[in-house]
């Protein structure tokens, strides 16, 4: 990597400045040349970053090697706010998903959502892209490899363009082996993203299985409830039809006096009431019955949505 000169730090030190969020990315925020790149738009976007200062570090090389060494990290995207390095697209993905990302930027949160599948579309364009920038990177060094051969059989040492072989590649080894550097360093992040994806997807299978064993149980559970509930309103209906029917025997035997008459109307209240609790309570039940099916029936589905991403990301893979 080379040095960082006091004028490119004098100018990243500018770029900076010049928003509270700044980012070092590949190409623009309309048009972004890399997965990782795009994917911190969409987040700076959700926390409602608003307009903030874009980077084009692939305008500059001298930017993109010397923002590296400037933040000490190894690769692009890079973020600033408020003029301190925050981090990568890992780093700012975990402050995205824990809220601090939102409450350190201090913007509007949209109501769309992080999508997951269009990182996984922009990790398989990223991979084909290193793949052709590997193949070209291969060339390149075979290409290198051949003129360096040609040369010692010549014996003069001397490019084609009659400049002393040191002289005429430095320049532009230098170059090439910074970008192929960068391309391993690219390349193995990548591969630690597909992994990470790969696994948030088995433990999100995981959880949604989890979740619809409890639900089930819980049905099940509220069934044999809603069956409990039932058969003690049909005793309580039994046992008051029962007191009742003793009560108008009883006043049709012998007349009962006022204070009888009076309890034996409160009794009559008390279990009117007691049956009322009852299919109020039975109706609760059917509800709360209701309301678990549908929750099951969405779990399902997301299982379902689940499953599907995890597939992609092995055919991805593949």
């Amino acid at each position: 990597m080379r040095s960082l000169s006091d004028e490119v730090k004098s100018t990243i030190e500018e770029e900076i400045k010049k928003s509270k969020v700044v980012v070092f990315m590949k190409g623009i925020p309309e048009a972004p040349r890399c997965g990782f790149s795009a994917n911190v738009v969409q987040m700076l976007d959700l926390v409602g970053a608003g307009d903030f200062h874009a980077v084009d570090v692939l305008e500059d090389d001298d930017i993109r090697e010397g923002v590296k060494e400037f933040s000490d990290w190894p690769t692009i995207p890079q973020v600033y706010v408020d003029g301190a390095f925050i981090g990568g697209r890992d780093i700012v993905y975990s402050m995205y998903q824990s809220g601090e990302l939102k409450t350190m930027i201090g913007g509007e949160e949209t109501d769309e959502e992080y999508d997951g599948r269009a990182l996984a579309a922009a990790l398989a364009a990223e991979r084909k892209a290193h793949a052709e920038l590997r193949e070209s990177s291969q060339a390149l060094v075979t290409s290198l490899l051949a003129r360096v051969a040609a040369a010692e059989a010549g014996g003069s040492g001397l490019g084609s363009d009659g400049l002393v072989g040191d002289e005429a590649g430095t320049g532009r080894n230098e170059h090439d082996a910074a970008a192929l550097a960068e391309l391993v360093v690219e390349r193995t992040y990548l591969k630690d993203e597909v992994v990470r994806l790969r696994a948030a997807a088995l433990a999100a299978d995981a959880d949604a299985k989890l979740l619809t064993a409890q639900l089930e149980e819980r049905v099940v559970a509220l069934a044999r409830e809603k069956e409990d509930l039932a058969a003690a309103s049909g005793k309580a209906l039994a046992a008051a039809a029962a007191r009742i029917a003793s009560l108008e025997a009883a006043a049709a035997v012998a007349p009962p006096e006022r204070t009888d008459l009076h309890r034996a109307e409160n009794s009559i209240d008390n279990l009117e009431v007691a049956l009322a609790n009852a299919l109020r309570q039975r109706d609760e039940a059917r509800t709360t019955a209701a309301d678990l099916h549908v929750e099951l029936q969405n779990t399902r589905a997301a299982l379902a949505e689940q499953t599907v991403i995890r597939e992609r990301l092995e055919l991805e893979r593949l």
